[in-house]
């Protein structure tokens, strides 16, 4: 892993059969120049770093010769939630909603037993390992230009021949013609970025397919598209694509719309409203025009007022002054702390399961006309809609479900298209719903669809999202070339980041030698419990689920009781088979 042998982690493990997948992100830098002169300044540095990660889950034993489905034929209806996919989604909305409630309310103390800390699913054993992540050398590329992402596409499959060749698995490697990049823009779609692989190919098993944010997808496959045209496999990049999208930047993107929807700077005054919280609880680390400036008290602040709303709902669900009170309404069973286990798990299901209907899905709503809206409730359904979607992926990448990763990408896509400045987002998620449903093989599905998640040190939810564990990658390389000093080139930079898995592996193998207890990796942080709990007592106080009609924010005088309610189900069919007509044009 250090030096010239960053690769022999990944061929040691492809000999024995396991397959990669790869990550990659712009990895910018600014080097200061201590003595400016004419010609001596400050350089910025556009470079671009990857990771290799092991697929924990093996799916050799599915068919991997033809795509699932032809996209031409595959049914829209496919790219919403089916009725059982609602099912599951309120299923673990229920538990999640579960956890906050015994956070608040001493009384529900009794139904810890039957609320999981962890969401089981099929592979939760597997999604438990320790991942193995490899640095891959820095290139010398900018994702924004085709010519650079042509080359960065290039030196992928140059590192993937490579490895098999060295896995003995690959006789030589491949001859290319490396063709010059055709000039003009990409197809509408990129539809060759998704073309079925060389039939002959002697590579044809042998794929790392990448993924990366919105950005760095696009730019991959419209580079794949523009040289689909080329001879070999090689050249036309059918070694480390299909490229798929990532979910940790889809989440920020989300949190983004979120805030969009319901942050306004003029609602300061408006009790109950994003802005309001921010400026009351001095929460100045939440950036609402851009959220990834500081992603994490955006965050933070939005999942906080949402978890606020949650509780004043079941307030207003069990008919309780405060969290102290005994439920009046749903009552709990009497001696319920002596009930079995079965019992508790029914109450819980069926009483939590009524709650998730009435302020999640919203299913007893009676059709109302619009001046009858109350539209203070219908901005705290929103922010309870948006705050367990958010929550919804956080769980999920960290159980590293991927089958509930899809059924939140279905939802995401609706949510996405709803408002019509986030339909590149919305096109991210059909991507990735058309990969892994329609277009390609039943291994390749299986694998794309739990290859979203890494887990650094092992354990049970504890996984993240592949490009975050980028994003962690990037800061540390770069903390390691900071100190460098000005002795910064491209060749000094890529050799440091290609042994950053060496260098963590040699310090914890010293450590172990010499008997020095590993650090503790859990970082604390302040809980906001103090501050909800304010949050609270002002929503109380406005008592946003009692119906009172025409009542209104007024910066939000007409908002809808859920963003999909924006979505014009016409129009959004026709999108769906516009990019499927793209799609259907695969040669």
């Amino acid at each position: 892993l250090v030096g010239g042998h960053f690769s022999d982690k990944v061929v040691e493990r492809v000999k024995s059969g396991s397959v990669f997948r790869g990550t990659g992100d712009n990895w910018d830098l600014r080097v200061l120049s201590g003595h400016m002169r004419k010609d001596i300044q400050n350089v910025d540095l556009h470079l671009f770093a990857s990771n290799l990660i092991e697929n924990r889950v093996n799916f050799h034993h599915l068919p991997n010769n033809t795509p699932k489905g032809n996209i031409a034929n595959f049914p829209r209806r496919n790219f919403s939630l089916s009725v059982m996919e609602w099912k599951m989604y309120a299923e673990s909305a229920k538990v999640i909603v579960g956890r906050i409630i015994l956070e608040f309310f001493p009384k529900f103390k009794c139904l810890k037993s039957v609320i999981p800390t962890h969401i089981p699913h099929v592979y939760s054993n597997k999604m438990a390992q320790k991942s193995t992540i490899v640095n891959l050398p820095i290139i010398n590329a900018n994702e924004a230009k085709y010519e650079d992402c042509v080359l960065i596409l290039r030196t992928y499959e140059k590192w993937i021949a490579e490895i098999f060749v060295k896995a003995g698995l690959l006789e030589k490697i491949p001859d290319v013609e490396n063709p010059p990049v055709p000039e003009g823009p990409a197809a509408p779609g990129q539809t060759q970025a998704h073309s079925v692989d060389t039939a002959d190919d002697p590579m044809k098993e042998m794929k790392i397919a990448f993924a990366g944010d919105q950005l760095t997808r696009v730019r991959f496959a419209g580079a794949k598209d523009l040289l689909s045209g080329s001879h070999t496999p090689s050249d036309r990049f059918e070694h480390c694509s299909p490229f798929k999208p990532v979910m940790w930047h889809t989440r920020a993107s989300l949190l983004q719309y979120s805030y969009s929807f319901l942050h306004k700077a003029q609602s300061v005054n408006q009790v109950g409203t994003i802005k309001f919280f921010r400026e009351r609880y001095n929460r100045r680390n939440s950036t609402p025009a851009k959220v990834l400036d500081s992603l994490q008290g955006s965050e933070e602040l939005f999942i906080s007022v949402g978890r606020a709303y949650i509780v004043t709902a079941a307030l207003d669900f069990f008919g309780m002054s405060s969290t102290d009170d005994a439920p009046t309404i749903n009552k709990l069973p009497a001696n319920i702390s002596r009930e079995t286990e079965e019992n508790k798990k029914k109450y819980f299901d069926d009483v939590f399961g009524r709650f998730i209907n009435k302020y999640l899905l919203q299913k007893d709503d009676n059709s109302v006309a619009d001046d009858e809206d109350d539209y203070i409730r219908n901005y705290a359904l929103c922010c309870i809609f948006l705050t367990i979607l958010i929550l919804q992926m956080k769980d999920t990448s960290a159980e590293g479900d991927g089958e509930r990763n899809l059924i939140n990408q279905k939802l995401l896509l609706s949510v996405f298209k709803s408002l019509g400045s986030y339909s590149k987002y919305a096109l991210e998620m059909f991507t990735s719903i058309a990969q892994i449903e329609c277009l390609l093989t039943p291994r390749r599905s299986e694998e794309f669809k739990w290859g979203f998640f890494v887990n650094w040190c092992g354990g049970e939810g504890k996984n993240i999202e592949d490009d975050l564990a980028q994003e962690i990658s990037n800061r540390v390389s770069k903390g390691i070339v900071q100190r460098q000093g000005a002795n910064k080139t491209i060749q000094s930079i890529s050799k440091v980041c290609r042994a950053t898995s060496g260098i963590q592996r040699i310090t914890e193998q010293f450590d172990i030698s010499a008997g020095i207890h590993k650090v503790s990796v859990q970082h604390t942080s302040r809980d906001s419990i103090k501050d909800e709990k304010e949050m609270i007592e002002d929503l109380t106080q406005l008592d946003p689920f009692n119906h009172e009609p025409g009542r209104c924010h007024d910066s939000f005088p007409s908002i809808k009781s859920c963003p999909l309610k924006y979505l014009n189900v016409v129009e959004f069919h026709q999108w769906l088979e516009k990019h499927k007509k793209e799609l259907s044009n695969i040669k």
